[in-house]
C-alpha cells in the first residue's frame, strides 16, 4: 500500500514568514495524527535539500522525547515530511493555551525537553527552533 493511500490532511496549511516555500499541516496517517511539511508547488529546487535532510536525520533517532519520522519523499509532485504529531501540539501551543499550568507539569516538561536535547546534542546535533 503506498503512503498516500493511508494519508489524509486534515488541516488547510499554515505558512510560516520564516520558512515561506514550506506549509505545515495535521493529518492522519491510519490512525496516527501526523505532523505534515510540504514544500510548494513552486518552491526552488534548491529547497529540497534541507527538507531531505531533515528526513535522514530523523529517520536515524530514536527517543521517546523525539518526534518520530514516518517519511519524506514526494507525493503528488511535492516533497513531503512527515512525522508523528504531539497530542499537545507544539511547546508554544502548550505555553500559549496554559496546558503546562501547574509547577509540576513545568518541572516535568522541562525535564523531558533535557532529555531529549542531550540525546540530540550527544549525535551533535543542533534543535534550531526550541
Amino acid at each position: 500500500m503506498k503512503i498516500v493511500d493511508r494519508l489524509t490532511i486534515m488541516t488547510s496549511s499554515v505558512t510560516k514568514m520564516e520558512c515561506p516555500n514550506l506549509e505545515h499541516l495535521e493529518g492522519k496517517y491510519g490512525q496516527q495524527t501526523v505532523r505534515i511539511t510540504r514544500l510548494h508547488r513552486d518552491a526552488a529546487r534548491e529547497d529540497i535539500q534541507p527538507l531531505l535532510k531533515q528526513g535522514f536525520i530523523l529517520s536515524n533517532l530514536q527517543h521517546p522525547n523525539i518526534i518520530s519520522f514516518i517519511f519524506v519523499g514526494r507525493i503528488d509532485d511535492r516533497m513531503h515530511l512527515i512525522t508523528e504529531s504531539s497530542d499537545y501540539g507544539t511547546l508554544s501551543e502548550c505555553l500559549r493555551c496554559n496546558l503546562l499550568s501547574s509547577s509540576c507539569q513545568l518541572v516535568d516538561t522541562a525535564l523531558q525537553i533535557c532529555a531529549g536535547m542531550t540525546y540530540l546534542h550527544d549525535r551533535s546535533i543542533i534543535h534550531g527552533n526550541l
